[in-house]
């Protein structure tokens, strides 16, 4: 029996997105999705993710407002990667950088080896082969 893959969250409103990110991972990861914060939320204590890319405006609990919920538990320190294709700017990233737990930002319009290569990264893991 191989090694249980760790799982990841990927939390974005947009279907397309959160489809590309688990073809992206599949391989590596158990991948889950949630639409806003407040479903990744409910996922979160039962599944209990080793990274979330979550993405900043969504219906609902949005990005920052999850990552600010995150703090609040007594949760494990869940790391998370903010992945955005709008609205992404330098007050953005500095009032992320205010809440901790952000491990670092992208755009979705990043280089796909680009983004799998920073999850790895922030997961100490060596780059897949």
């Amino acid at each position: 029996m191989g090694l249980e893959k760790k799982k990841m969250l990927v939390v974005d409103d947009n279907q397309n997105f959160s489809q590309l990110m688990c073809c992206l991972f599949e391989d590596y990861f158990e991948v889950f999705t949630a639409a806003d914060g407040a479903e990744a939320l409910r996922l979160i204590a039962g599944r209990r993710p080793a990274i979330i890319l979550t993405d900043v405006m969504m219906p609902g609990l949005s990005g920052i407002e999850l990552v600010r919920a995150l703090n609040t538990g007594d949760g494990p320190r869940i790391p998370v990667l903010v992945i955005t294709g709008s609205h992404f700017n330098r007050e953005i990233e500095q009032l992320f950088s205010q809440e901790g737990r952000v491990a670092g930002f992208l755009s979705k319009t990043s280089p796909l080896q680009d983004i799998f290569e920073k999850v790895l990264e922030t997961l100490g893991q060596p780059e897949a082969g």
